[in-house]
Order: C-alpha cells, then structure tokens, then sequence
C-alpha cells in the first residue's frame, strides 16, 4: 500500500469532519458585491447555501441582499472529480465553501468555483498509487464515505480526497440484500476493496469499481445462538410495501438482514422509524427468511408514541382495512 494512501486512510478514519476557512459575516456592508470583490482579490473561501440545483447539475444561491451565486454544472465537475448529477442534491443546504470565479455586476450575480479543487494534486497523486497497486495485484482495502445510495448501488467518496468509487448491491454483501436504501446512510464510513479501474464516464473523470463481499462476513452465517424461534426481539419499521400483509424492519442483533413482520391487529398500521416487540415466528438462514409478528410499541419517544396512537385512532375511526 503506497504512502499517500496509508496516509489519507488514516485520516479519513480519524477525522471525518474538516474545518475549512470561512468569510467573516460583515452585516454593515451596504454594497452587496463588494465582499465579492474583496473575497476574489484576497482568493478567499466562503460559505454558501444552495437552495436550487438545475437537472443539468448547476447549483444555485441567494445571499441576504439578493445577490445571486452560481456554481455551474461543468465548474463542480471539474474541480470535484466524484461528482454527479444523480447527486446534485447533496449539495444544497448544507455549507459549501466555495471561491470567486467571476462577478457580473449587471445581473447582481456571483459565479462561484469549489474551494476544495485544490486537492487535484493529491488526488492524482493517489489515484496513481491506486492504479499502481491493481497492475500490481495487490489486494487493496480503502475507506471510503458514501455519498449517494439507491436501491442497487452506492457512490463512494474514497479516502474522503473526491476519487469517486462505485459498489453495486451484489457486491455489497455476500448475504441476500433486497435493497441498500434502508441499512446505509450517506456520510457513513465503509471499508472497500478496490476491484478495478472504470472507463471515464459522462460525469465523472475517474471511478473505480469496489467490492465488500469478499472482505466482510455473510450476516445470515453470524446470527448469534440466542436469536431462535419463538424469542422476542425489538424491530424498527424502515418500510411499508403498498398493497402487502407484512412490512420491513430491521434489527441491531441482525445488522444487514431485513426481517419481514405481518400486521397485527395489536399494533395497527406500524410508523416508518418506529420500533415494536416482536415475536420470532420464523428464522431459516439457509433459506434467508426471518419472519416475525408485532404486538407491542417498544419505542418509548412520546412524539413516537403520540403518533402511534393518533395512526390508530383514525384507523379504528374510518374503519381502515390494513
């Protein structure tokens, strides 16, 4: 494993959140543009909060005197190699600190570029030792942040230095998974192994292809002895298929499995984010099925509560067929 990656491994491990520079807040200006100025000749980064993106993958902000900030589409792609436009989303509310790229004084608009772009060096730097370990056929095993997850697939950020990665749902796991969308969340951080180099695509420089099933174990092979039939086991509601007698849960005694519960007259209709007492009623890890039956709230939020029972109230008032 090169030194570059040994390096950025361990910092992405130790400290995933980076403080960056910001433009101090002057509520005395009268001159909309001319902190703008001043942040262009200084090249001096600030925070802005997108509230728009274009489908082409532009991102739009406005500042408190109405002054218009652009970040277009092709800029971003250029200075972040792992972006996309199927994520454009996750880049608006949130702080992005960015730089002056130009100023139309006319229109009263900013256009504005990543203040992040500067790490092409170190990128490239590492995406060399990367290719370098693969023609080598070195085994090699990464962190990496998600930043995108759909049913069948995850965008990664690796080593948090913008080298996108992409790991597809049958490389997640060597264990059955009906979709990614409900066990990962976008920030967590993974371990990957980098499988190959991806041809350049429309939206991103480079991407490699990872895989994390030949490095972590099949959950239906570790669940512990004391999960049987018949023992009662907390279980989190992540879904509820339209037309269908039993929802999906999850369980932090199975992490990676999703347990399939039937309703129950005893707890209702159940609420996304909920967690309820239910009882095993059947597990099969050869044949990948774990069901079980409801019949408590074992949440003990009262805004969880509180909603439970308002669910089950107009249920029970409007006579609802579950």
């Amino acid at each position: 494993m090169g030194k570059y990656i040994e390096k950025y491994s361990a910092l992405l491990r130790d400290d995933q959140q980076r403080n960056a520079t910001r433009l101090p807040e002057d509520r005395d200006v009268i001159e909309p543009l001319a902190r703008y100025r001043e942040a262009k000749a200084k090249n001096q980064a600030f925070s802005v909060v997108f509230g728009l993106a274009t489908p082409e993958g532009s991102l739009y902000g406005e500042d408190e005197y109405g002054v218009t900030i652009v970040l277009e589409n092709e800029v971003i792609a250029k200075d972040l190699s792992y972006f996309t436009t199927y994520i454009k989303d996750r880049f608006m509310n949130v702080d992005f600190n960015v730089l002056v790229k130009d100023i139309d004084e006319k229109s009263n608009t900013v256009f504005v570029r990543s203040a992040h772009s500067d790490r092409g060096t170190t990128k490239s730097k590492l995406i060399s030792e990367i290719i370098h370990d693969l023609n080598g056929g070195k085994k090699l095993i990464v962190p990496g942040t998600i930043i995108s997850v759909t049913d069948n697939r995850v965008l990664v950020n690796i080593l948090g230095q913008g080298i996108l990665g992409i790991c597809r749902i049958k490389h997640w796991t060597n264990g059955f998974q009906r979709t990614l969308v409900n066990s990962i969340e976008v920030g967590e951080v993974y371990d990957f192994l980098i499988d190959s180099m991806l041809p350049k695509g429309k939206h991103a420089t480079q991407a490699f292809a990872l895989t994390r099933d030949t490095i972590t174990e099949d959950p239906w092979k570790t669940i512990p002895e004391f999960i049987k039939e018949d023992a009662v086991i907390d279980v989190t509601c992540i879904e509820k298929p339209d037309g269908k007698t039993y929802w999906w849960g999850k369980s932090n005694f199975v992490k990676g499995i999703e347990i399939m519960c039937d309703y129950t007259e005893n707890i209702g209709r159940p609420l996304i984010g909920a967690m309820y007492k239910c009882k095993i009623k059947k597990l099969s890890p050869v044949d990948h099925v774990f069901k079980v039956v409801p019949f408590a709230l074992a949440s003990k939020d009262p805004q969880t509560i509180a909603a439970v029972k308002f669910i089950n109230r107009s249920r029970r008032k409007n006579k609802a067929v579950i």
